[in-house]
């Protein structure tokens, strides 16, 4: 299994690469299992997006929004996240 790329959903506005990572104090990748951690992430709700085959334009648009993955509070679990390719 390869990792799978993110995109945090934050306020309407997606977040990913090198933000995401700084953001998170992380990766703005999985690791090969699905598992990502992150430790900068205020308790509260957030919306992530995970991928491997899309492209980045399709994921910029929006338009897989309503397959994000809503993390009720990041900063105290370990999230695994499904790809949705």
């Amino acid at each position: 299994m390869r990792a799978a790329q993110l995109s945090g959903i934050i306020d309407g506005a997606h977040v990913s690469g090198v933000r995401l990572a700084f953001l998170a104090w992380s990766s703005a990748s999985t690791d090969r299992d699905g598992l990502w951690s992150a430790h900068n992430l205020p308790c509260e709700p957030l919306r992530l997006l995970a991928w491997k085959r899309v492209g980045p334009a399709a994921i910029a648009s929006g338009a897989y929004d309503a397959l994000a993955t809503v993390v009720a509070c990041p900063s105290l679990k370990r999230i695994v996240l499904r790809t949705i390719d």
